[in-house]
């Protein structure tokens, strides 16, 4: 944030020191009697070194917040027993997860052939009863 205040605070200081350079060029010429001392105007340049002073505020303030985080970061460090860490991930080897999938596999097929034998009993069923009502 410091590193876009940057640019803002160059153009600020910019432009505040035109406006006081404008300011002391129409002093000079009410000195020299050539204005009326109503004429020169000073407000341009108050609102422009209230914005630069604005953001140098803005400018201070991330720059602390910056060292607090620091900081925190730093006590934290030194404050902390041990590393946290994540427990390490329960890996499985190659040839066990090729037997679990093997297992699933004919698990499946246990499944599959049980589901098409009762498929099969029941339109066995179906067509044992449809012949006996027929015959009835």
């Amino acid at each position: 944030r410091v590193k876009n205040h940057y640019g803002q605070l160059k153009e600020a200081l910019m432009e505040t020191l035109v406006c006081a350079s404008t300011n002391l060029g129409g002093n000079h010429q009410v000195d020299l009697g050539n204005r009326n001392a109503g004429e020169v105007q000073h407000a341009k340049f108050e609102e422009s070194i209230e914005k630069f002073y604005t953001l140098c505020d803005q400018m201070e303030l991330n720059l602390r917040t910056a060292i607090d985080s620091q900081l925190q970061g730093k006590a934290s460090q030194f404050y902390t027993p041990s590393s946290i860490s994540a427990p390490p991930v329960d890996v499985q080897k190659y040839a066990h997860y090729l037997t679990t999938v093997r297992n699933q596999v004919v698990y499946a097929k246990d499944i599959h052939t049980a589901l098409v034998d009762a498929a099969t009993n029941m339109s066995i069923n179906t067509t044992a009863m449809s012949a006996m009502d027929s015959s009835n």
